[in-house]
């Protein structure tokens, strides 16, 4: 029964590979913390974040991703302006008062949990990221990160219907069939980063425990490593250029390579485009919203064999601020 349920998983691999292909985050650089376990806390104050995708078909399949995450640093820091939010590109600014180094040193916390689903398919993540922060220049950071992740994939043969479901054995062998596991991952990462550019490298799917009556994790527990720079240029006092790139190094599949290209404008709005590979072309833009929320938009049309699954994929994000009291932007850095 397991070589039979096996070849199944096995067909039905390459088209979850491309779903999860599908739904790669465009927007790496909205919240940088749920990337690299490094860069927990590295806010000055309570962050609260939303993300939701949807694809575009026209062949009935639901492709669908949602992740929320919450982080802070554990450092009581002085109540001062805050400029990290979905527009970060790297750590808070650097007031006079930050630049001492003991007001620099600190720890971090967070925890994010997402969720994919592709038809009968379910792919369920639980992530803890702690990180340490120090200073080692006058305007550099340098931090270290581990998370520990939970994840859970469950593929549910039943929502698949055949012409003759009672008759037919090789159905009946199939749904009568638990196909699950869950596994417990580890990632380590490090940053640096100053008031307008970040590099970091994380490892992740560090596998540390598995369970399950079957190998459902072909494709989410080889480890990969991610490589992500950024950086902000000043036009003039209005407009800002910001470059970003993300490698993802694989063991088993393609490389990725993610990239974009933003421009901001007054500290208020920007608008940009982006890619990966040769897969998908991404246009985006993002605005800062009253009362410390920042929204992000991603339109991601897909081209080669990415069009299996999606024509397109509409990508939303919402951040929150705890205790921003002043209208400041997070894309000015420094005073």
């Amino acid at each position: 029964m397991k070589k039979v349920a096996l070849f199944i998983l096995i067909c039905f691999h390459a088209y979850i590979c491309i779903g999860q292909t599908v739904l790669t985050k465009s927007q790496l650089f909205a919240n940088p913390e749920w990337e690299n376990p490094s860069m927990a806390g590295m806010s000055d104050q309570l962050k609260l974040g939303f993300l939701y995708k949807q694809s575009i078909n026209n062949s009935g399949d639901n492709i669908s991703y949602v992740e929320t995450g919450l982080f802070m640093p554990l450092t009581n820091t002085l109540n001062r302006e805050n400029d990290n939010s979905n527009f970060i590109l790297s750590a808070p600014s650097l007031t006079k008062q930050n630049e001492n180094n003991n007001g620099r040193k600190k720890h971090g916390i967070g925890i994010n949990f997402s969720t994919l689903k592709l038809n009968g398919y379910q792919l369920n993540n639980l992530k803890l990221s702690y990180a340490y922060h120090l200073p080692v220049s006058k305007t550099l950071n340098l931090s270290f990160g581990v998370g520990v992740n939970a994840r859970q994939t469950r593929f549910d043969v039943g929502n698949f219907t055949v012409e003759d479901s009672q008759n037919d054995l090789f159905y009946q062998k199939l749904i009568n069939s638990s196909f699950s596991g869950t596994l417990l991952l580890g990632s380590v990462g490090m940053s640096l980063y100053s008031s307008n550019m970040f590099l970091t490298a994380t490892l992740n799917n560090i596998k540390m425990y598995e369970n399950g009556n079957i190998n459902t994790e072909t494709n989410t527990s080889i480890i990969q490593t991610k490589i992500s720079a950024a950086y902000k240029y000043a036009i003039n006092s209005n407009f800002y250029v910001i470059p970003h790139a993300s490698y993802h190094l694989n063991q088993q599949f393609e490389d990725q390579l993610l990239y974009n290209l933003r421009l901001n404008f007054k500290n208020q709005v920007y608008a940009g485009l982006g890619g990966e590979n040769s897969r998908k072309i991404s246009f985006m833009f993002g605005v800062k919203l009253p009362k410390a929320i920042f929204l992000d938009y991603a339109f991601d049309h897909y081209v080669n064999y990415g069009q299996i699954v999606a024509k397109g994929v509409h990508e939303i994000g919402l951040t929150y601020i705890f205790n921003n009291k002043t209208n400041y932007n997070s894309f000015r850095h420094g005073n």
